[in-house]
């Protein structure tokens, strides 16, 4: 077995990030590129980390997706979307935040599946905080018969860039304003491309930091609150993740899905709306190669940690 990370194709590192390495097959990603080519890095979904599931583990110990709060706590379920992400918002500015430093790394295990690999498969990374050290994936779909494990190199800023809501570090993330508009502001100028969708991509790259990025409790929270002001955002309910957990998700519907049709992007929430489970994606017109209703991908981190190198595995 080759045991050296291949870097990542160009259509490998669009596809990553634009669904955060979630189920869109890299044929479709090359053949129907966004009109904004996003790094490579998570959690996508990228989130979540602290960063996802809003509990982050230290080097020295780990956690696996957080449990719902206790029942007294979550008799009814939010009636609108707003009401979902206050909830939300509050919860994670109530959670203690993680240490960090720049030259440490974020871990990640995720399960996916989707209309590509129906089979639920987990995917491992190591993304460095810095923005700019590699790090590493190990994903079984990006297996070859030279490396069995679908180990690649991950450079989330390969272009080297300033840092911003398309290419954020850890002391980027950590600075960004907690006023709701403020930030989305912040997210319109920064983050959005040329697809003629503001709304779609603000809300697009918003949940790829809540779920692939490690904020501060504060920042997460802003950052629900600012996907409030997004025109359109809905509430969905009756939704599942990608372990089959029940939960609550709010959406946006974007006219350019894969395959033509238009899609709806998903955060899904336990049913009470206040612990962040994971991503899904749901195609809402018939398009050229997906029809109405087909789960285009699903995602959901099971365990976060921040740890000191790549390839570090959690203590357990």
């Amino acid at each position: 077995m080759n045991d050296a990370p291949e870097m990542l194709a160009a259509d490998r590192h669009r596809l990553l990030r634009e669904h955060l390495m979630d189920e869109i097959s890299r044929d479709q990603a090359a053949a129907a590129p966004r009109a904004r080519r996003w790094p490579v890095w998570l959690a996508p979904p990228l989130v979540v980390a602290a960063a996802m599931a809003g509990v982050l583990a230290t080097a020295s110990h780990h956690d696996s997706a957080p449990p719902p709060p206790p029942p007294a706590a979550t008799s009814s379920a939010p009636a609108t979307a707003a009401e979902l992400l206050e909830r939300a918002a509050r919860e994670a500015a109530a959670r203690p935040a993680v240490p960090a430093t720049r030259s440490q790394f974020l871990y990640t295990r995720t399960v996916s599946s989707g209309a590509y690999h129906p089979e639920p498969y987990s995917r491992q990374m190591w993304k460095a905080l810095d923005g700019r050290t590699q790090g590493l994936i190990i994903d079984p779909t990006f297996g070859t018969a030279k490396n069995p494990e679908g180990r690649a190199a991950l450079v989330p800023n390969v272009q080297g860039e300033p840092a911003s809501i398309v290419f954020p570090d850890h002391d980027y993330l950590a600075a960004l304003p907690t006023d709701p508009a403020q930030l989305l502001a912040r997210v319109r100028a920064e983050g959005s491309g040329k697809s003629g969708q503001p709304d779609a991509e603000a809300f697009r790259a918003i949940g790829e930091l809540i779920h692939g990025e490690l904020l501060t409790p504060g920042v997460r929270a802003a950052f629900y609150r600012a996907a409030a002001l997004i025109p359109g955002v809905t509430l969905v309910p009756d939704v599942v993740d990608a372990t089959g957990r029940p939960g609550i998700a709010v959406a946006l519907v974007s006219p350019e899905g894969t395959g033509d049709g238009a899609a709806r992007s998903e955060w899904i929430f336990d049913p009470t709306g206040r612990t962040y489970l994971g991503r899904r994606e749901v195609q809402v017109t018939d398009g050229r190669e997906a029809k109405a209703g087909t789960v285009l991908f699903t995602n959901v981190t099971v365990e976060t940690a921040v740890v000191d190198r790549a390839e570090q595995q959690p203590v357990r």
